[in-house]
């Protein structure tokens, strides 16, 4: 299957806009028209090198959205769940911190500690 195949195919699968396409990878949205038409007379091979790397991201999202984890609902995991994916989707790097993290470390810590002594 074609990069431009699958572009469609992702396309159809999820809703997706030219315009989404277009913010997600970076390409103009001329380019992604005229690449998407079969008449962009650019450098093709970096075209499609940015749209399967897009097209590597978005199948990766999906498997691991598939995914389901067991976690307990607590109103904070919800939080810390939606500023993570936020930070996902935005391709942005994102810092969660504070007392209840650094518990869980020395916890964690503890109980490697017993672990090694038994």
């Amino acid at each position: 299957m074609t990069t431009r195949e699958r572009i469609f195919q992702l396309m159809a699968r999820s809703g997706y806009t030219q315009r989404k396409v277009t913010d997600k990878t970076g390409l103009s949205g001329a380019t992604i028209s005229q690449y998407l038409k079969g008449v962009y007379n650019g450098n093709i091979d970096n075209v499609e090198g940015t749209l399967r790397d897009f097209l590597d991201r978005e199948t990766e999202r999906a498997y691991w959205r598939d995914i389901k984890v067991n976690f307990v609902p607590t109103h904070l995991a919800r939080v810390a769940l939606a500023l993570i994916s936020a930070t996902h989707d935005f391709g942005d790097i994102g810092l969660i911190y504070g007392p209840g993290w650094h518990g869980e470390k020395h916890g964690a810590e503890g109980a490697c500690a017993r672990q090694q002594r038994q």
